[in-house]
């Protein structure tokens, strides 16, 4: 049995247009309840924008959220497709440094996979993996 990453995506997230206020898309992500929004730019996937970014760019800078635009403090969009294994999707997060991944498949998004619900099935995962091992370290059967 594959682990993929449709089975363990989000269907629920926010949006936020890229000429958004910071401001705006801080209360879009507070009212989503996610930590997140992705960035849309003429309703195309462009980004995304999170409390970290707030944070360390807007915040942190003193900047005033009310004038400075999501496109200034977005990071880059990585995605995955609904049917790549999940443990293709950590790896994806682990080289790019990203603790979320887009979901997406002819550039309509799906959903999104967070680091944090592929921790939280990680016991899954191993057994699956140790049992593949011992499958095919031992491929007779007693």
């Amino acid at each position: 049995m594959a682990f993929v990453v449709s089975k363990y995506m989000d269907r629920t997230f926010s949006t936020v247009d890229i000429d958004s206020t910071v401001r705006a898309a801080a209360r879009r992500i507070a009212e989503g309840g996610t930590g997140f929004a992705l960035v849309l730019e003429q309703g195309v996937p462009a980004g995304v924008i999170s409390a970290v970014e707030i944070v360390s760019s807007v915040v942190a800078g003193a900047l005033d959220s009310g004038t400075v635009k999501v496109r200034d403090v977005m990071v880059p969009l990585v995605s995955v497709d609904p049917d790549d294994d999940v443990i293709k999707a950590s790896e994806v997060m682990q080289e790019r440094k990203r603790g979320l991944l887009a979901v997406m498949r002819d550039g309509i998004v799906y959903g999104v996979v967070m680091a944090q619900g592929v921790a939280e099935h990680s016991p899954e995962l191993i057994d699956l993996a140790v049992r593949d091992i011992i499958r095919w370290g031992f491929p007779w059967k007693p």
